[in-house]
């Protein structure tokens, strides 16, 4: 015997002051911050590549010629929806539900939700290069762009948002940023070897500051510069970010550090 189940559908629409027709949509799972059920391990000056800010992928669809979307059939539970359009930074819903986090609501069975509105920015882009002590390109850093979010703020952290690496002639450019306040650093050491670390260690020292194993832990990573050259974060310069403002010539100097 088959059970009818009344129809679970989520509507919206992406803005930006006028209809977005062709933007992309997703909507995901809230992430509960492990992976495969292993916690993803963000290491300095390397990019935590299978992290999803958002969560788990759950629907892809598009926007019509008015700007609106739906996902229908959809099963009871959490979920944050995020918008992109070329040309545009990617946004998250701004939903704000009691005991959840910014973005994220609850679908309860037979429940139909259209109050949903994305209003996607003007992305922004940060450019510069990565030079050396002798004022020589570093091809092959990782520049990460640092913000202090929410958590972040109350921990008193700068926490990672995006990177990317700089290419042969020491440049690199970070694309699709929204606008706001953020700072760059870099990891400069010759010859580093990430893979020669175990994951383990890492943790091991992240978390009991270090055991009687032997191991290799944070303190043998590369040293991090932050922009525009400082190893304290307190020498940080910021950079504030409009929407749509393409920032360029933010230089980061590194140098190798003598143990």
């Amino acid at each position: 015997m088959a059970i009818a189940r009344p129809p679970r559908t989520y509507e919206g629409r992406t803005s930006t002051g006028k209809p977005m027709p062709g933007a992309e949509v997703k909507v995901f799972s809230p992430s509960s911050g492990f992976i495969g059920g292993v916690m993803p391990v963000v290491v300095p000056a390397s990019p935590c590549v299978q992290c999803d800010p958002h969560g788990v992928l759950r629907y892809r669809l598009r926007t019509d010629a008015t700007g609106h979307f739906a996902a229908r059939e959809m099963e009871p539970g959490s979920y944050v929806v995020s918008a992109v359009a070329d040309g545009y930074a990617e946004q998250v819903s701004n939903i704000h539900e009691k005991y959840m986090s910014t973005g994220a609501f609850w679908l309860r069975p037979g429940q139909e939700r259209d109050d949903i509105v994305i209003r996607l920015p003007r992305a922004s882009v940060l450019a510069g290069r990565v030079i050396d002590e002798h004022d020589e390109p570093v091809p092959g850093s990782l520049v990460q762009v640092l913000q202090y979010g929410p958590a972040g703020a109350q921990r008193k952290m700068l926490l990672p948002v995006t990177g990317a690496t700089t290419d042969d002639r020491g440049e690199y450019r970070v694309f699709g940023l929204l606008p706001g306040r953020y700072y760059l650093v870099a990891g400069y050491q010759p010859d580093f070897d990430l893979g020669a670390f175990n994951v383990y260690d890492l943790e091991r020292e992240f978390y009991f500051g270090g055991s009687s194993r032997p191991g290799r832990g944070w303190k043998d990573f590369p040293p991090l510069f932050y922009y525009p050259g400082s190893t304290d974060p307190s020498g940080a310069k910021p950079v504030n970010l409009e929407a749509g403002q393409v920032i360029s010539n933010l230089d980061i100097s590194v140098r190798p550090m003598t143990k």
